[in-house]
């Protein structure tokens, strides 16, 4: 998670696949991380074609993206998933100069857990926040149609300053 890696993660989703007892493959991948999300309660919102991301027939919606953080909120054997993600201005993607989404500062810093995800034409940042009451806010943010990739980096400083927002925000 700290790392965004297409490789690794098409590696994982067909370990998911050989563990649900699914052929290692695209399909395979992605059957079984769509049957193990299901038996989780994801059962909307989400087509896989491949488990890197990167086929342009791969959705998934931010409410689809928000249940899966709330789910490794309230199952125990989810929770490594948050210890995972990347902390704004420390460690992963949200660090400094390791990807389009290092630009939360101010009161986001370390404040601001989230997986990060972007192509030449989306950016995608979802996971958590403490906003300025303590109350944690759970976001995906989602631009889908950048225009080009030219646009890329302002579309996720865009991203990157809902997410600061949110944690100055007293919401609850």
């Amino acid at each position: 998670l700290q790392e965004s890696n297409n490789v690794i993660a098409e590696n994982l989703a067909r370990q998911v696949a050989l563990a649900t007892g699914e052929p290692a493959s695209f399909s395979g991948a992605s059957a079984a991380v769509v049957k193990v999300l299901r038996q989780l309660g994801v059962t909307a919102g989400l087509q896989l074609v491949d488990g890197s991301g990167l086929s342009p027939q791969d959705a998934i919606t931010p409410a689809t993206l928000v249940k899966v953080i709330e789910l490794a909120m309230t199952e125990a054997r989810l929770r490594a998933v948050l210890a995972g993600l990347p902390v704004a201005g420390f460690s992963g993607t949200l660090s400094a100069a390791e990807s389009v989404f290092s630009g939360i500062g101010g009161t986001a810093l370390g404040s601001v857990r989230a997986k990060t995800g972007n192509l030449g034409t989306v950016a995608t940042l979802a996971g958590m926040v403490s906003d300025r009451n303590g109350a944690t806010l759970v976001f995906a943010l989602m631009a889908d149609q950048v225009p080009s990739f030219g646009l890329l980096r302002a579309a996720a400083e865009a991203i990157d300053e809902a997410a600061a927002a949110l944690a100055g925000c007293g919401c609850r």
